[in-house]
Order: C-alpha cells, then sequence, then structure tokens
C-alpha cells in the first residue's frame, strides 16, 4: 500500500513537472479562486448573516414617522414621553441613542472625539458585555436626574489612547472641560468603527424632545402589531404636543438589522460570491480534467 502510494505521488510529481506552465497558473487560479471566496463569505456572514451583535437583534426597530407624502422622519420623544411608550404591551425594550462630537483636553494637544449617547437602560438591554470594567446602567442615568459622569471606552480609542492597558479603568477623561470617570471597556463590534466613547444620555423630566427611539419587540410579535400599538401610543402624544408632531403620520417601524446590513448590497454581495465560487469550480474541474489527460499524451 505504502509503495503504491509512492508510486502515485512520483508519477503525479513527473506529471506537474512536464506541464509547469499549467501547474503554475492552475495553482495561481486556485489560489485567486480561494482567496476571494473565502474573502468574500467573511464580509458575507458580517453584513448579511451575522450583522450585530445585540440581543434579539431580529427584534430591534427604528421609529419613524411617515407623512402622506414626503420622507419619514426619525420617531423623537420627550422624557416623559419616553416613560409611557417604554410601558407598550407589544414590547419588551426601547431606548434612545445619539451621536455627536465633544472637545477630549489632555496633556497633549486637545483633540475631536466622537461620541455616542445612550439612555441608560440602553446597553443592558442590548446585552453588550464589557471587555474590561463594566458598562453604565438605569443607576448611572435615572429619567430626570443629572446623569452621572461616566465614560465607556471603544476598543479602538482604549487602545489608542491607553495602549489597552487595564489601568484605564478609574481614570478621568476631559470631555468639553467636565471630568468624566472611565468605568469600562467594550468590545470593537458592538459600536461604529469611528466612535470613541460612549456616554450616558441626559434624560431632563421636562418635555425637551430627545433624540430618536429604537424600540425591542417583544418575541412573538409582528411589526404590524408593534406599529399598530405604537400608533395608538403617537397620537395620544400628538394631543399633548401637536406642534411637535406633522399634521398627519403613521407610525412605521424599520428592523435594525437590516439598515445595518444595507439590502442594497446584499444582491451585489450574493452575485460576487456566486462568481468567486463558480471561478473556483471552473478552475478545479480544468485541472482534474487536464490531470485525466494529462498520462494519455505523454
Amino acid at each position: 500500500m505504502l509503495t503504491n502510494l509512492t508510486q502515485d505521488f512520483r508519477f503525479a510529481a513527473r506529471m506537474l513537472w512536464r506541464n509547469r506552465g499549467f501547474a503554475a497558473s492552475a495553482t495561481l487560479i486556485l489560489a485567486l479562486g480561494i482567496a476571494a471566496s473565502t474573502g468574500l463569505f467573511a464580509v458575507l456572514d458580517a453584513v448579511v448573516l451575522h450583522p450585530l451583535p445585540y440581543a434579539g437583534a431580529d427584534r430591534i426597530a427604528g421609529a419613524h414617522l411617515a407623512p402622506p407624502s414626503g420622507r419619514p422622519r426619525a420617531a423623537t420623544v420627550s422624557a416623559d414621553e419616553f416613560r409611557v411608550l417604554r410601558t407598550a404591551s407589544t414590547l419588551d425594550g426601547a431606548y434612545i441613542h445619539g451621536t455627536f462630537t465633544r472637545t477630549l483636553s489632555g496633556p497633549s494637544f486637545p483633540e475631536s472625539v466622537w461620541i455616542e449617547e445612550f439612555s441608560g437602560n440602553a446597553l443592558s438591554m442590548l446585552g453588550v458585555q464589557p471587555l474590561l470594567g463594566r458598562v453604565f446602567s438605569e443607576a448611572d442615568a435615572p429619567i430626570g436626574s443629572e446623569p452621572q459622569r461616566v465614560v465607556v471606552l471603544t476598543y479602538r480609542f482604549w487602545q489608542r489612547r491607553f495602549a489597552g492597558q487595564p489601568d484605564a479603568i478609574g481614570q478621568t477623561l476631559r470631555l468639553d472641560g467636565q471630568p468624566f470617570t472611565v468605568i469600562g471597556v467594550i468590545p470593537r463590534h458592538y459600536t461604529f468603527d469611528n466612535t470613541d466613547v460612549v456616554v450616558p444620555l441626559q434624560l431632563p423630566p421636562a418635555a425637551d424632545e430627545m433624540g430618536p427611539v429604537t424600540v425591542r419587540l417583544k418575541p412573538g410579535v409582528s411589526m404590524a402589531q408593534a406599529e399598530a400599538e405604537l400608533q395608538i401610543v403617537y397620537d395620544q402624544f400628538k394631543r399633548t404636543r401637536p406642534a411637535a408632531y406633522p399634521p398627519s403620520f403613521r407610525v412605521q417601524l424599520s428592523r435594525l438589522v437590516d439598515e445595518a446590513r444595507g439590502e442594497e448590497y446584499v444582491p451585489v454581495l450574493g452575485l460576487l460570491l456566486g462568481a468567486a465560487a463558480m471561478l473556483l469550480l471552473i478552475v478545479t474541474c480544468r485541472a482534474v480534467f487536464e490531470g485525466l489527460l494529462a498520462p494519455l499524451t505523454t
């Protein structure tokens, strides 16, 4: 058995040496095909199959108000309205999210950092697990009170600013001149690529309009059911604050997972992956065919 295997290897080596040009080109094309297929599948997996790491990601949706004509706009709420919205029977959670920049001062030159702010309940609701330390909670930012000046670092900023050292926890960052205590670090896949730090959002008791609302549906609840209940809720909000809402609108939910992966790119990625797989199949078949013909031409 071992002798036959050795003879087969020697015969294959001789055939490859006699057809060096084909062997080199086939190897190169196979390598390119495998690399292209692997790379495209990695992109497809991240963008289409697993675009969000959040708990119950397929049930998370952004709320919008769609007028009879024109584009929908984000469904913002006040702090009091946020309290009411969270009690909707079709939802098992809701949070407010915003992005902006602040100036980070320190021993070197000031720099502009990209901030994500979330209502106090958001990170625990989304199942964000800290890489180091802890994340903030509603105890750090209760509705109607000034939030604690705490900050959570993204992995990228932690590496850049603190060289990935664990003693970053407890240190102070001065954002727009105000001191914030670092309480944790979160993995890179929980935030946007350009985000530096995450802070709790202030939810004042007044009826001031806050940021857009993102909701998570209860298991088994359809988008249509949630939209129907939220329509009633927002109609009530309009009666209290008529100037804050369009004369006529329809509540519309848009799944966060669809927004994150960009549905218009899915067919293109699928087509590219199919093309790479087809190229790999053609080259493999050609290699097999040439290998079968090689003994007949020698």
